[in-house]
């Protein structure tokens, strides 16, 4: 987390983008000590901890939301931002305000959503683009997706 939060960060306030698609599934938590025989100990550990300990917590803080930092991080006042939202389901109610919630605290362009449900064999076969107007576009495929966005954004650009 830290790390791409550092790069992204970096190359965002250093370079000109006009698009960054943020499809990364961010962790939520990351690791911030452990707890070894009663005893919480903050990571980096500076030294090993007892491992004869039949049990050892990890704890976990949450995660700042990277998408919602991109737009701010940019030096492009312009930039476009393509966000993605994974549900485990495709209830439309959780997703029209699971959706809401994006746009609003990502300020995304688009946002790309799909669902667990729609997944066989570990591949996606369903994917919905919805821009901030509300338009929505379907896509059966990561390569139907792909080209898509391509020519969604390429069309904005002339």
């Amino acid at each position: 987390f830290k790390d791409l939060k550092s790069v992204l960060q970096s190359e965002l306030n250093s370079k000109d983008y006009d698009l960054v698609i943020h499809a990364a599934a961010v962790g939520d938590y990351s690791p911030t000590g452990i707890e070894v025989n009663g005893s919480e100990t903050k990571l980096p550990l500076e030294k090993k901890f007892d491992s004869s300990a039949d049990n050892v917590k990890v704890i976990l803080s949450k995660n700042i939301k990277l998408v919602n930092e991109i737009k701010s991080w940019s030096q492009n006042e312009n930039i476009k931002l393509i966000a993605f939202k994974l549900l485990n389901d495709g209830d439309d109610i959780r997703k029209e305000k699971e959706l809401k919630k994006l746009f609003d605290n990502s300020k995304a362009d688009s946002i790309v959503f799909n669902s667990l449900s729609n997944r066989k064999n570990e591949v996606q076969n369903s994917f919905q683009i919805i821009n901030k107007s509300e338009s929505k576009k379907n896509a059966a495929s990561a390569n139907d997706l792909a080209k898509e966005l391509y020519n969604q954004w390429r069309s904005s650009w002339s």
